[in-house]
């Protein structure tokens, strides 16, 4: 578990399990074909969640989406995310299972902040390596996408 503070207030984020995950990531590649790999993998390093220039790449690739797909991926991120209550002793869920958001302080941008922290921390690690996957397929050049025909295959 992992505590970050945004806007003032200290957010900590849940893990999910493994199906949760699982879903999620696939969601999250519908996503990765709409923004270049290196922003999507910038976007969920340390420091990408609050970078603008990161942001903006993926920001258009959101505002193309379905809001199914869009509550696909931000409603589980939401529900794992909890806020410290005045006062520091307790936590509140930020999203009840109805999809309402439980605070009114929270924007759009907070809300986009959260839910990508929410994906690094469940999914940091294996989006990375996709990412990376992603790079090799997508290199900037054609000649780099292109496998070497030289290249002998072994099973």
């Amino acid at each position: 578990m992992h505590e970050i503070e945004i806007a003032g207030h200290s957010y900590r984020f849940l893990r999910m399990d493994l199906k949760m995950q699982s879903h999620l990531s696939r969601r999250l590649f519908a996503l990765v074909d709409k923004v270049a790999p290196d922003q999507f993998k910038a976007a969920l390093s340390e420091g990408g969640v609050g970078n603008e220039e990161v942001l903006l790449p993926l920001l258009k690739a959101i505002s193309g989406m379905e809001d199914a797909q869009f509550d696909a991926i931000i409603d589980p991120c939401m529900k794992h995310i909890q806020r410290r209550a005045p006062g520091g002793a307790a936590w509140s869920p930020v999203m009840i299972s109805n999809g309402k958001v439980m605070f009114e302080d929270i924007t759009v941008p907070i809300m986009i902040r959260l839910t990508l922290e929410a994906v690094r921390t469940n999914l940091g690690p294996s989006l990375a390596t996709v990412g990376d996957a992603l790079s090799g397929l997508f290199g900037s050049s054609q000649e780099e996408a292109q496998p070497n025909p030289d290249q002998a295959l072994t099973n």
